[in-house]
């Protein structure tokens, strides 16, 4: 008997856990995978959405999907945006790894100093373009390579400057 009240507390527990999650979350299924976001209204409508098919009319219809998908999006962004600067400035920081910089003058600290600006001047250049719709992610990881670059060419002639 006990065994049976145990179970059938354990299976209701189950079924309103799902019945909260379905009432509280939907499931969006986009070309990237799923994405589970938090519903503004507590309902079982719009519970699973599949974009996959979708376009231009089906985003407009439907605001509130698309505007949970553009904050998703907007956060992947500022990961992968984070990441790219890191490893522009992991660059920097390996050209000049194993330089005692007691032994630079200061006017070769100076330098790094304006090429570290400059750096992050230009790339937050890119980054403002790309937030406001210039190019697409793939233009904006073509434009940090091209920003890479520019450094590398930057930091070899201060290597040889100094």
């Amino acid at each position: 008997m006990i065994k049976l009240a145990v179970r059938l507390a354990v299976l209701m527990t189950l079924l309103v856990g799902t019945a909260v999650f379905l009432l509280a979350y939907q499931v969006i299924q986009t070309d990237s995978g799923f994405h589970i976001v938090q519903k503004d209204d507590w309902g079982f409508d719009k519970t699973w959405v599949d974009t996959r098919d979708w376009n231009a009319v089906d985003y407009l219809k439907n605001t509130d999907i698309s505007k949970k998908l553009a904050k998703i999006e907007w956060e992947k962004f500022g990961d992968r945006a984070q990441a790219q600067w890191q490893k522009l400035q992991k660059t920097m920081d390996e050209a000049f790894e194993g330089q005692d910089m007691d032994d630079l003058s200061a006017k070769a600290k100076e330098k790094l100093a304006d090429l570290r600006h400059a750096a992050q001047k230009k790339y937050d250049k890119l980054e403002k373009q790309f937030q406001n719709g210039d190019f697409s992610w793939e233009s904006f990881q073509k434009k940090v390579a091209e920003l890479e670059a520019w450094l590398d060419k930057q930091i070899e002639k201060l290597r040889a400057n100094f």
